[in-house]
């Protein structure tokens, strides 16, 4: 199952954080930039359950059915909560932001759990194949690095967007910085985090944490400037570890015997 599960897993990293473009973002209410988004994600699914073998191809075809067609419901329910949120003119942009926030967890973890279903379901997808057709028994190897990979985008480009929905419920009180510096900042961030502590180097992310602390510290001197670089460090950080917490089970998953 877990094998199946991280080939949908990288899938959908690719469709939803990789190839979904801002313009796709901003325009998703609009059916032209749903439906480009909808084909990327059939694209990308079609890929990852592709059949080699003749076993099972019938399966094949369901389960990406499965995907293509609860993510475009998922999503269009989604799109409906944010255009009712924008709409309501009787509360502050604080609630609004929270509203934000918490659609787009709830979204992705929607998203996952079908994965996880259609796994566990069809977890003869991953025998059945390009993985093992094309790469015979170095597929074993490759297909951790996988999973590690769809995890760090997770950790960097997945988790950096829910933190600066999280974020938008304050507004920034650091009054000069360059354009996007924060967003880059906290992506580079985590991505270092989660390798480092994917190597076990631990020690490393101690300094890496020290060296970003202080530099940002010493521009945002003043209270609440101080406050919100600290909130969102500590954000970014947890959002690295627990990525790093889940690559490990996933790849405890993929080394237990069937």
């Amino acid at each position: 199952m877990m094998e199946t599960f991280a080939l949908l897993f990288c899938a959908h990293v690719i469709a939803d954080f990789l190839l979904q473009t801002g313009w796709i973002i901003d325009n998703k209410h609009q059916w032209r930039a749903f439906l480009i988004h909808i084909v990327i994600v059939a694209i990308t699914a079609f890929i990852a359950v592709l059949p080699f073998a003749s076993l099972a191809p019938t399966q094949a075809w369901a389960a990406l059915g499965i995907i293509i067609i609860t993510h475009a419901v998922i999503d269009a329910i989604k799109q409906r909560v944010l255009l009712w949120n924008e709409a309501r003119e009787d509360v502050q942009d604080e609630a609004k932001s929270k509203v934000k926030f918490h659609a787009y967890w709830i979204d992705q973890l929607a998203h996952i759990a079908v994965l996880a279903i259609v796994a566990s379901f069809y977890s003869g997808l991953y025998l059945d194949g390009w993985m093992p057709a094309l790469f015979d028994m170095q597929a074993e190897t490759l297909l951790p690095w996988v999973w590690i990979a769809s995890m760090a985008v997770f950790a960097t480009f997945g988790a950096g967007y829910g933190i600066g929905l999280f974020m938008t419920r304050w507004t920034s009180p650091i009054a000069e910085s360059l354009k996007d510096a924060g967003q880059i900042i906290g992506l580079f961030e985590r991505g270092l985090i989660f390798a480092l502590a994917m190597a076990g180097q631990f020690t490393a992310i101690g300094f890496v944490i020290a060296g970003k602390s202080l530099l940002r510290f010493q521009s945002a001197s003043e209270g609440k400037a101080s406050e919100y670089v600290l909130i969102g460090t500590l954000v970014s950080i947890s959002c690295a570890l627990i990525a790093y917490g889940i690559a490990l089970m996933g790849l405890g998953l993929m080394s237990a015997p069937a």
